[in-house]
C-alpha cells in the first residue's frame, strides 16, 4: 500500500498547493518547443516533429509520466526576405501524476520570427510566442483513501468527497522568448536564449482558486564545435527558476558519423548532463537521414538522493527533420 498512498498524498499536495515546477525532460535540448517558445522553427530543414516521454519515479505507481509531441515550420517562405524568417509551431503534452490520479493536458500553437543580423547570415536574432490552453483533472475513480480500507477487506465507498464538485479546471496562458544564434567560424557555433513562460499568471489548482500559477523562467545555452568531417561535440545548459523552484543543468555529447552516403549519413551521439549536481543523466542517440532517437536515464549522485531504483527517471526522445537548407533557409539554426 505504500506506493499508492505516496502516489495520492504527492498528487493531493499538488492540488492543494499547486506549487510544483511544470513538467521538465532531462532530454531538455531534445524537446526545444518546450524550452523557449523562440525555438519555433529554429532549425535546418522544412518540417520538424519531436516526441518525449518521460516516466519519473515509476517504483511509485507511476507518480509522474510526460508525453509530448509537436511540430513546427517555416511559412510563406517566398514572401519573407532572405535573411529571414516566420515560423509556425504547435505542441501536445500530457502529464499524469500517481498513476493517473491528477491529469494536465495542454495544447499550445506558436510564432516566430528570425532576422539575420548582418549580411552573411552568420548571426541571427529570434523571438517567439506561444498561446496554450490547459486542462487540470482529478480523476476519483483511481484513489485509494484510508476509509477505503475495513477489516473485512476494501470498500468501494470512500466519504472523501470534497474533490467530486471541483475535479476539473480549464485555464489560457501565454508564453514568450528570445534567442541568438552565432556562428563564430566554419566549426564553431553559439546560442543563447531566454523564455518566460505563464506571463498572465493564470488562476490554477483545483481547490485554491486564489493561486497563481508562478511565472517561470528558463535560461539555455550551449555550442557545437567540429573537429573534422566526422567527430564534433555539443554542450548545452539550462537554469530554471519558477517561484521557489531552481533548477539547472549542464553538459556535454560526441557527436560521430558512422556511414555516410551521398544523401543521407547515420551518426551516434554519447553524453552526459548533471542536475543541480545531485542526479547525473548519461545520454545516447542514434541519427539516420534526419530521424534521432534517444535515451537517458537519471541517476543520484548525490547523499541527499536515494540509492533506490524508485526514486529513478527514464526517458526517450523522437526527432525527424524533413527537407535540407532551401530559399529562405540560410540561417544559422542551433545544434540540439
Amino acid at each position: 500500500m505504500k506506493a499508492p498512498i505516496l502516489s495520492i498524498l504527492l498528487s493531493f499536495f499538488w492540488i492543494i498547493r499547486c506549487e510544483a515546477q511544470d513538467p521538465h525532460f532531462s532530454q531538455f535540448f531534445s524537446s526545444p518547443l518546450t524550452l523557449n517558445p523562440a525555438n519555433i522553427g529554429n532549425f535546418d530543414g522544412t518540417l520538424r516533429l519531436a516526441s518525449n516521454y518521460r516516466s519519473q519515479w515509476s517504483g511509485f505507481n507511476n507518480a509522474f509520466v510526460t508525453t509530448t509531441l509537436s511540430a513546427d515550420g517555416a511559412l510563406f517562405e517566398k514572401l519573407v526576405p532572405q535573411n529571414d524568417r516566420l515560423s509556425w509551431g504547435a505542441l501536445l503534452l500530457s502529464d499524469a501524476s500517481g498513476n493517473g490520479v491528477l491529469n494536465q493536458q495542454s495544447g499550445l500553437i506558436g510564432l516566430s520570427y528570425s532576422k539575420g543580423l548582418d549580411e552573411n547570415r552568420k548571426h541571427v536574432l529570434t523571438v517567439g510566442f506561444q498561446t496554450s490552453f490547459l486542462q487540470l483533472r482529478f480523476d476519483p475513480t483511481k484513489a485509494n483513501f484510508e476509509d477505503e480500507l475495513s477489516p473485512t477487506g476494501f470498500d468501494l465507498q470512500t466519504a472523501e468527497s470534497f474533490f467530486l464538485n471541483a475535479n476539473k479546471r480549464s485555464m489560457f496562458d501565454l508564453h514568450s522568448g528570445l534567442q541568438y544564434v552565432g556562428r563564430l567560424n566554419e566549426k564553431q557555433l553559439i546560442y543563447g536564449g531566454i523564455g518566460v513562460f505563464h506571463l498572465i499568471r493564470p488562476q490554477s489548482g483545483l481547490l485554491n482558486l486564489r493561486y497563481f500559477t508562478p511565472m517561470r523562467y528558463n535560461i539555455n545555452i550551449g555550442g557545437s564545435n567540429s573537429f573534422d568531417t566526422k567527430n564534433s561535440l555539443h554542450i548545452s545548459a539550462q537554469y530554471q527558476l519558477q517561484g521557489r523552484f531552481k533548477e539547472y543543468s549542464y553538459g556535454i555529447a560526441w557527436n560521430r558519423i558512422l556511414l555516410e552516403q551521398p544523401k543521407s549519413f547515420t551518426q551516434a551521439y554519447l553524453g552526459l548532463w548533471l542536475r543541480n549536481n545531485e542526479h547525473a543523466i548519461p545520454y545516447m542517440a542514434l541519427e539516420w537521414n534526419g530521424f534521432r532517437v534517444g535515451f537517458s536515464y537519471d541517476l543520484g549522485v548525490s547523499s541527499k538522493t536515494s540509492a533506490s531504483t524508485q526514486y529513478q527517471s527514464a526517458e526517450i526522445s523522437l526527432l525527424w527533420i524533413k527537407g535540407s537548407t532551401k530559399t529562405n533557409m540560410y540561417l544559422q539554426c542551433p545544434k540540439f
